[in-house]
């Protein structure tokens, strides 16, 4: 299949994914105790069909790769959860599509892709679709637009590692090594952890049920179109699906302060991430 398409239906998936656990999470929900068991199901699912592949050959360098993609993901999946506990989803969803400025840099860092002048111009669009939305001042007094802020860099570096990481592995243990870290040590960090995690799957088992199955099929559509093209590339499209969250944000979850505004800025948004992928 098409990257162009993989990353489009991944795009679509991740705004079932975004929706639901803000629903989850908007009055004050547990958003670590949800991530763990987010993980969790993700992992058992490609767990499962890693049984029905061959078993893969890995040697110090593949095993290393893979730990980076799950500690990196420990941090991305952190500020996600918390970014969906704090702030509206029409705010949340715009100012996290920096994602796209971070990506293409990072992936020029790292893997030498070189930004074109539509990508410039993108990204100061951007920008300027944040700016609309959000001021100064708001970022300094407003918790979730900083920790949607955080988001978007560890997103785009998460992004990029897993474009790395399709040199070395299948997609779908790639995905089952991301949930490995925080598994392990999101127990650790929280307090009564073990309290917390029976409590959230307890009051929250419908909402991680369908976060995973729309991030399982999100995860894997997104690791496919980054095996086919750059990393730049299909995040932007992946992003560009963004105006889904927002318009259900205004207009389902009722978040109308700044309506028109938050309309134009994604607007906006979405013309910079189309520039960013030219």
């Amino acid at each position: 299949m098409n990257w162009l398409v993989l990353a489009g239906l991944a795009g679509l998936a991740s705004n079932g994914f975004n929706i639901t656990n803000r629903t989850a999470l908007k009055n004050k929900g547990d958003s670590t105790a949800y991530a763990w068991w987010f993980e969790l199901i993700r992992s058992l699912f490609f767990l499962i069909v890693l049984f029905y592949k061959p078993l893969e050959k890995l040697d110090v360098q593949s095993l290393l790769m893979l730990s980076l993609v799950s500690l990196t993901e420990l941090f991305s999946v952190y500020f996600f959860m918390k970014m969906h506990a704090l702030s509206e989803l029409s705010i949340s969803s715009i100012i996290s599509r920096l994602r796209v400025v971070w990506s293409p840099l990072v992936a020029w860092l790292l893997l030498g892709e070189h930004l074109t002048t539509p990508q410039y111009l993108g990204i100061s669009a951007i920008f300027l679709g944040i700016a609309i939305v959000t001021s100064p001042k708001e970022i300094r007094k407003d918790k979730g637009i900083k920790i949607a802020l955080i988001f978007s860099f560890s997103s785009a570096l998460l992004s990029t590692v897993l474009k790395i990481a399709g040199n070395y592995a299948s997609t779908e243990l790639i995905i089952f090594s991301q949930g490995i870290i925080p598994l392990i040590v999101m127990p650790f960090v929280m307090k009564k952890g073990l309290q917390r995690i029976l409590e959230s799957g307890k009051n929250k088992f419908m909402h991680n049920i369908t976060a995973g199955a729309f991030n399982i099929v999100s995860s894997y559509l997104l690791v496919e179109a980054l095996h086919r093209s750059d990393a730049s590339k299909v995040v932007g499209i992946y992003q560009a699906m963004t105006v889904l969250s927002v318009l259900y944000g205004i207009f389902i979850l009722k978040e109308t302060d700044k309506m028109y505004l938050k309309i134009l800025g994604v607007i906006i948004v979405v013309v910079g991430v189309i520039l960013t992928v030219i």
